[in-house]
């Protein structure tokens, strides 16, 4: 796996998106496609794939951020006719940036961003597409701008196996930009191919979590490592993002993070997830303590004996299955599942167990119910009876929604 992975934060098209420009480049296809619950965007859809052979990472985590053209993506096409197909492809409810047609520097070339807000430069150099077939492209504007060549040769400092290949300044004639401002500059990081130029246009936007480059670690040594020479803004370190003293926005990541945080079992998942929701730099040793951390419904369970016993892990199970993003807590002295609000509590009682779902869910399966026992709020299940099984997944998925759908609420309000 390579070192340094574009990430891209979209709205909520991530997985459509993935699916779009996998259809459109060769050496191209979704590796995995996971369900983050427990986010401070709620459930968050992450997304790994292949363009050209490159990996990417993308996520749905809201509105929050969005990709610029500060951040661009060079494909170097092998003919005029693929340079024509990926433009008319992209440019379809998006804008042009550079119109499609010859220039001084390539014989066909474009600038365009996509309908979902990413940019790219199309250009026909075959010569090119062998070995920098697509490439991240890193423009300094604003009050980044003249700072393309210093920051090439500190990202170079950083990383092993880099080094600045190639720079082409302005040179005299393109004010604004001074002569010495770079045009164009190539360079490599860990290995992989980056290039990047200076603009002193106002364009209107500069680097942002919209895209961010993530930086996988092999030892926390690597990672504290790495972490400090980049951080350069306290306020933005959160959950192992940070930015650098250009504005450019990184992500410094243990390896392992990715199998922590898709791991099967929802609850050791979800406690990796809380832990790292309240790191800066990421801790992987913390990380992997926190998976192994006793619920406090597990204390509950272990008083218990029997079949009071049994029923109790049956219908946590339960909870769990229909409802994988929830927390476990124990309120009102109660096993409590929490998801945007109390969801449901359980409890032992002396010859049945209790299930309490609120009112509104047994209200609206209150015709299913059958002989089971219930009052307002509260269902009672006898030990000595199956569980079933059906109703109770139905209530969870009910208040699921409910709870979500009332925290939405409740943000628009604001």
């Amino acid at each position: 796996m390579e070192k340094i992975v574009p990430h891209i934060w979209f709205d909520t098209q991530a997985g459509e998106a993935a699916e779009f420009y996998c259809s459109l480049f060769p050496d191209s296809r979704i590796l995995r496609r996971d369900l983050i619950p427990g986010t401070p965007s709620g459930d968050m859809e992450m997304l790994s794939f292949e363009l050209c052979g490159r990996p990417f990472s993308a996520f749905s985590a809201g509105p929050y951020f969005k990709p610029n053209p500060s951040v661009s993506f060079t494909v170097s096409c092998e003919s005029i006719q693929e340079v024509d197909r990926l433009w008319e492809a992209l440019s379809k409810g998006g804008r042009e940036l550079m119109a499609l047609g010859e220039y001084d520097f390539c014989p066909r070339y474009s600038w365009v961003e996509d309908r979902f807000g990413l940019s790219w430069q199309l250009m026909y150099s075959p010569e090119t597409a062998a070995n920098r077939r697509m490439v991240p492209s890193l423009l300094f504007a604003g009050r980044a701008c003249e700072k393309a060549r210093e920051a090439m040769e500190f990202y170079a400092s950083v990383f092993p196996d880099s080094g600045v290949d190639f720079q082409a300044p302005y040179g005299p004639g393109a004010a604004p930009n001074a002569e010495d401002f770079l045009m164009y500059a190539s360079f490599r990081l860990a290995g992989q191919a980056f290039s990047a130029m200076d603009s002193a246009l106002d364009h209107g936007f500069g680097f942002t979590e919209g895209i961010s480059l993530m930086v996988y670690c092999d030892s926390s040594q690597e990672l504290d490592r790495i972490w400090g020479a980049l951080s350069a803004d306290p306020e933005a370190e959160q959950c192992g993002w940070l930015k650098d003293r250009f504005g450019l926005s990184w992500q410094v990541l243990p390896r392992e993070l990715d199998a922590l945080t898709t791991q099967e079992d929802p609850v050791r998942r979800n406690r990796v997830v809380k832990a790292m929701l309240g790191m800066k730099k990421l801790d992987i040793d913390a990380l992997r303590r926190a998976q192994e951390e006793a619920s406090p419904i597990d204390d509950y369970i272990a008083g218990r004996s029997g079949l009071a016993r049994a029923r109790l892990e049956e219908i946590r199970n339960l909870i769990r299955e229909n409802a994988p993003e929830a927390e476990e807590k124990i309120s009102y002295q109660m096993p409590t599942f929490y998801l945007a609000g109390n969801l449901v509590h359980f409890a032992a009682q002396s010859r049945h167990l209790g299930f309490y779902p609120s009112p509104s869910a047994i209200e609206a399966f209150k015709a299913e119910l059958g002989s089971i026992g219930y009052s307002k709020g509260a269902l009672r299940f006898p030990y000595e009876e199956p569980l079933p099984r059906e109703v109770i997944a139905k209530m969870v998925r009910f208040r699921a929604e409910e709870n979500k759908a009332a925290a939405k609420k409740k943000v628009r309000r604001k």
